[in-house]
């Protein structure tokens, strides 16, 4: 990338930056609450140790998503009927789980537990705030989710808030959020997010749903780098862990997502495969409707994908299964190789 692109490059992420922000102090703050004393969701665990990820949350809906790129032949429901709805995990900045994209397609929990405070985790966890309501009072939770469902109807979505509306975290919210996943029953688990700061809690994270057969679908990340050489996380922990899947984006031309502001990140050895990206219509919260572009869009698309799969092939329950039946329903891209391992884009099939 050339002197005078970075720059501008620079310029264009700090206006979104501060753009974000104030559109952040437009909405009102009734569930935003300090993260202090935010706890490890596992009793008598050793958390990871304490770090800060502040890596803001780069983003990235029922009504006529289906005709976004990629979608074109997703039909509204599944030509088959599971037992059992697939569950996705989102390990974001929460869901508004009140929109009318995502209500109804929201994973109940069939054995809740009151805290001390009296909270009962119905459906799900804010690990930020330590309570019940892990409500998105931001954009990207809520982004990823409707996707989820866009591609999959019969999904149900699992939030988990690990991110404050400046994108900062902490390692017990991060770790305790893939326990909660994994011990609640979620073969698949949505990090629409990427961090150049390597973190434990992630990586134990990862290992700890690996351990459950969970499936994590970790997005690339949108700088524009090359992870061999610029590593993110949990991208590139596919390296290491085999239930890791991590996704670039593409445009409707196959090609990596280059805007201003968003570049997807690529690397023939940890890119497991490529989606859609590029200018998809997304869910916001207080009902709001927009286009959005990011690697975590193409993350949430594979994850409904799966879902999808999940549906059609119940007693597939470990990783390694569900990995292969991703993998084994691509498509081969040859001008994806020198970015995505063997060229695969995801392919949404009924």
């Amino acid at each position: 990338m050339s002197l005078g692109a970075a720059i501008l490059k620079s310029i264009v992420e700090g206006f979104t930056l501060f753009y974000r922000i104030w559109r952040y102090a437009k909405y009102d703050q009734t569930y935003q609450k300090s993260a202090d004393g935010a706890q490890a969701y596992a009793p008598g665990e050793e958390a990871a140790p304490p770090d800060t990820i502040r890596d803001w949350v780069r983003s990235a809906r029922r009504e006529a998503w289906a005709k976004q790129i990629g979608l074109t032949n997703v039909p509204e429901e599944p030509g088959h009927a599971a037992s059992r709805p697939p569950v996705v995990a989102v390990i974001d900045s929460g869901v508004d789980y009140n929109h009318s994209a995502i209500h109804g397609a929201l994973w109940l929990n069939p054995n809740p537990y009151k805290d001390a405070r009296g909270n009962l985790d119905r459906y799900g966890w804010d690990f930020i705030s330590g309570d019940s309501k892990p409500f998105d009072d931001s954009y990207h939770g809520t982004q990823v989710a409707s996707l989820v469902t866009a591609v999959m109807p019969g999904a149900h979505i699992m939030p988990l808030k690990v991110f404050n509306p400046w994108g900062i975290t902490n390692s017990a919210s991060i770790y305790g959020a893939f326990v909660y996943a994994a011990d609640h029953g979620a073969k698949i688990i949505l990090c629409g997010w990427a961090t150049q700061k390597y973190s434990r809690a992630i990586e134990t994270g990862v290992a700890y749903a690996r351990q459950r057969g969970a499936v994590v679908i970790a997005a690339a990340g949108d700088r524009g780098d090359d992870l061999g050489s610029s590593p993110a996380y949990p991208a590139v922990l596919s390296l290491k862990y085999d239930n890791v899947v991590t996704v670039t984006g593409v445009d409707e031309n196959d090609r990596l997502v280059q805007e201003y502001g968003w570049y997807a990140n690529y690397s023939p050895e940890s890119v497991t495969l490529a989606a859609p990206g590029r200018k998809l219509r997304v869910a916001e919260p207080r009902d709001g409707r927009a286009r959005a572009t990011s690697t975590g869009l193409a993350a949430a698309i594979t994850s409904g994908a799966l879902a999808r799969m999940l549906a059609a092939n119940p007693s597939c329950t470990d990783y390694q299964c569900l990995i292969a039946l991703l993998k084994s329903s691509a498509q081969t891209v040859p001008a994806l190789a020198g970015a995505v391992k063997g060229g695969l884009r995801v392919v949404v099939r009924d």
